[in-house]
């Protein structure tokens, strides 16, 4: 396999598939409406037939809809959003599910997974500032209580956060990899 992506698969079980292929020869996967991954052939995806298919395998496939895909807009910066028009039209969600209520921005995140929604900007300079508003629930159900700029995302377990896990009343920054969120510097004392 060129890329893969770990997570649970159960048989007997409905899961939407999404492939996006662009013209620059990247295949993307989505399922269930998040994103999991991607690759980059280098080549054209479009030289050849479409179809579906097993490896030495029972499956069964319900509906096939093929549409040419335009890709979603990009925005430059200065870039900002107060949600005021109840969309986030240009953000791409890569876990979890979010939605734009009474003008914010929420996330409900898969059980005992990341929620993380990035933005579309074509580029970014060398220097800038992010802002945003925070607003944690607190940890119940085992979730945690914590809110976090996401920054030079690369996928699901390479990226860099800071903000605030306010369960344990801790402002801070990190990075995520394969092992998990680690905390490469901290304060105590949220307040």
């Amino acid at each position: 396999a060129d890329v893969t992506f770990d997570a649970p698969i159960d048989a007997l079980t409905d899961y939407r598939v999404q492939v996006t292929l662009e013209a620059t020869g990247e295949a993307a996967l989505s399922v269930n409406g998040i994103r999991q991954l991607s690759y980059a052939f280098g080549e054209s995806l479009t030289d050849g037939q479409l179809g579906m298919g097993t490896k030495n395998a029972l499956a069964r496939f319900d509906d096939l809809a093929a549409a040419e895909y335009t890709p979603p807009p990009t925005t430059t910066l200065p870039f900002a959003d107060d949600f005021a028009d109840g969309s986030a039209q240009f953000f791409d969600v890569q876990s979890g599910e979010w939605t734009v209520s009474s003008e914010k921005y929420a996330v409900v995140p898969v059980p005992d997974a990341d929620g993380v929604s990035t933005v579309r900007l074509d580029s970014l300079p060398d220097n800038f500032d992010v802002q945003s508003q925070i607003n944690v629930d607190a940890a119940a159900g085992g979730r945690l209580s914590n809110a976090f700029v996401i920054f030079d995302y690369q996928d699901g377990t390479n990226f860099k956060f800071a903000g605030a896990y306010a369960g344990s009343d801790q402002w801070l920054i990190g990075h995520r990899d394969a092992g998990g969120w680690r905390i490469d510097v901290e304060v105590e004392g949220i307040g």
